[in-house]
């Protein structure tokens, strides 16, 4: 395999509408979800990360709702504050579109663990 086409396969993103926009979604570390101290190899282990995420996706914190936004929408590009001309705050797309925040989150997230959820079960079990 060469580096172009690990990337290709490493760089999968999908369009999804929202109430009538497009926006172009990509997955995130898993990680990105995770509360401190929250040990996601052992319920990947324990065949629960999927009820996990299901949890996290019903109830987020603010923190990790920022942070699957801003890394999971690539257009149209978000950002923190208003300091970049060519993305939407972030904060801005919270307050005063909250549905289609919650609709972008709920994507990323679903778009991420289908791709896990798949792979996980071709991989071979830990002794």
């Amino acid at each position: 395999m060469t580096v172009a086409e690990l990337r290709a396969k490493l760089k999968q993103e999908q369009t999804v509408d929202i109430n009538g926009m497009a926006f172009r979604i990509r997955r995130v570390p898993p990680l990105f979800l995770a509360d401190e101290g929250e040990d996601f190899w052992a319920l990947a282990r324990a065949g629960d990360l999927g009820k996990r995420a299901a949890e996290i996706a019903a109830s987020p914190r603010l923190a990790q709702f920022r942070r699957i936004l801003l890394y999971g929408v690539v257009q149209p590009r978000l950002g923190m504050g208003d300091d970049d001309p060519e993305a939407v705050p972030v904060d801005e797309l919270i307050a005063n579109a909250f549905p289609t925040a919650t609709q972008l989150y709920a994507g990323i997230v679903r778009f991420t663990f289908e791709r896990i959820a798949r792979d996980g079960e071709a991989a071979p079990k830990e002794d």
